[in-house]
């Protein structure tokens, strides 16, 4: 892989269908509830083998739902079983209470795959209450045979929703 290696972006398109009506029907265009969304910029943490992981925390509210997730994606040159453990903590906060929080195992699947994304994402949370809710949540890696055992990487979290 030549240069330095990048998370992806997503790209959203919108695709407009003739409709037999002679209307135009759009997809892929944004929900009528309008869900707001946001997201810290990109974390990245070097590998002692050769690649990267890297992570941003989210938060959406739609209508009086609000949800949270770390969208993980990670590179690797080699193959093979470099990790004893990889953990995802994601927690939905408001005002830094946790509200849900859940924790995903991706050891398996990061070892089996060089490259690779995952998102790890709470339950909804239904409630009227308004402003200071975010996404947070932290990363736990043990690393196969370098003899220090597990590390905790805190990660910033997402900028607010109301």
């Amino acid at each position: 892989m030549r240069g330095p290696w990048k998370p992806s972006r997503t790209v959203v398109a919108v695709v407009t269908v003739p409709l037999v009506t002679g209307g135009v029907l759009a997809l892929g265009a944004a929900p009528a509830s309008a869900a707001t969304t946001r997201c810290s910029g990109w974390q990245q943490h070097t590998l002692p083998v050769v690649g990267k992981i890297a992570v941003k925390t989210c938060v959406q509210k739609d209508g009086y739902n609000h949800k949270a997730w770390v969208h993980v994606e990670w590179f690797r040159t080699y193959g093979g079983t470099d990790f004893d453990g990889v953990k995802v903590r994601v927690r939905l906060e408001r005002k830094n209470s946790t509200y849900k929080s859940k924790t995903c195992d991706y050891t398996k699947v990061m070892n089996q795959y060089k490259l690779g994304k995952r998102n790890c994402t709470t339950a909804r949370v239904f409630s009227t209450q308004k402003g200071g809710w975010t996404g947070d949540g932290y990363v736990d890696l043990n690393f196969n045979l370098d003899g220090k055992g597990w590390k905790r990487w805190e990660l910033k979290g997402s900028p607010s929703v109301s």
